[in-house]
């Protein structure tokens, strides 16, 4: 069995590879990306996210802050990790946008980069990094893109319940408190 899935890994690291058509430039405000050398089409597997594979206690050890400092450790599996911070390979340098043209998959141990439709030669390659990415962070997606407008609502969600929870151990009366918090889950427009 061991034997198997050795030669399933090695296999997977000579497909990411071969279908390498990409390159890595500066971007504007966001650092490095990667961009499509080549048309990539729908489905296809662009590359494999590469890193050391680790255990939760080395993810723990490595950072110490949790999920807010590990910008490049996925999780493959129960207590099994990427992290891919002293990568090399151009899979690191893939942004975020929550219409991003790449979905990521868990395909037989590596964590798969398929298009989720055509990707033009010379079209960033992006990705969703999701919610739970960004709650945890100082820092916020761009300006203007929907995943700042979430995390920002969700972070003031998070001090209006700080809050609540403060008030409601303290006075009988937490409607003043309440009102805010329905402004935030209830916006205008």
């Amino acid at each position: 069995m061991a034997d198997r899935k050795l030669l399933i890994s090695i296999v997977w690291q000579l497909v990411c590879l071969l279908v390498d058509a990409v390159e890595v430039r500066q971007t504007v405000g966001k650092g490095l990306g990667a961009f499509a050398t080549t048309p990539i089409a729908a489905d296809e597997l662009v590359c494999c996210y590469e890193g050391e594979k680790i255990t939760l206690a080395e993810a723990k050890e490595r950072y110490p802050g949790g999920s807010k400092t590990a910008d490049y450790l996925f999780k493959l599996g129960h207590e099994v990790y990427i992290d891919g911070a002293q990568s090399g390979h151009f899979s690191r340098c893939i942004n975020h946008d929550e219409l991003g043209n790449l979905g990521i998959t868990l395909e037989e141990g590596q964590l798969a980069m398929r298009a989720l439709r055509q990707i033009s030669a010379g079209e960033e390659l992006l990705f969703d990094y999701g919610l739970d990415y960004w709650a945890e962070r100082t820092r916020n997606p761009l300006p203007g893109s929907d995943s700042r407008i979430a995390v920002l609502r969700l972070k003031r969600l998070k001090v209006a319940l700080r809050r609540l929870a403060l008030a409601s151990a303290h006075s009988a009366s937490i409607l003043p408190l309440l009102l805010p918090l329905y402004a935030i889950t209830h916006p205008l427009a």
